[in-house]
């Protein structure tokens, strides 16, 4: 009978510490992803006059400008370079 209730036991503290494990693995994941690697925030978004809006993107520098001509549908975009240069990382 004790030989059992040790056996159990110890199946017991095995199985906790590998839900804590678990458990911890899981809430640490995230903290482990590497910085600046996220999409969120990439983009910007910027209305220059009322003809004119730019989409920039922060991560590779590029600059997206389109024309929309008063009272007219959609037009196409033109990728622009940058008026600054950027430092390459």
């Amino acid at each position: 009978m004790k030989s059992g209730s040790l056996l159990i036991i110890g199946i017991s503290i095995l199985v906790t510490v590998l839900i804590a494990c678990s458990v911890f693995w899981n809430v640490n994941t995230n903290a482990l992803k590497p910085v600046g690697q996220t999409n969120e925030n990439r983009y910007e978004f910027i209305r220059v006059n009322d003809n004119n809006v730019v989409l920039f993107d922060k991560q590779t520098g590029e600059m997206w400008r389109k024309f929309i001509p008063s009272n007219e549908g959609p037009t196409n975009w033109e990728k622009e370079d940058l008026p600054v240069e950027m430092n390459k990382r």
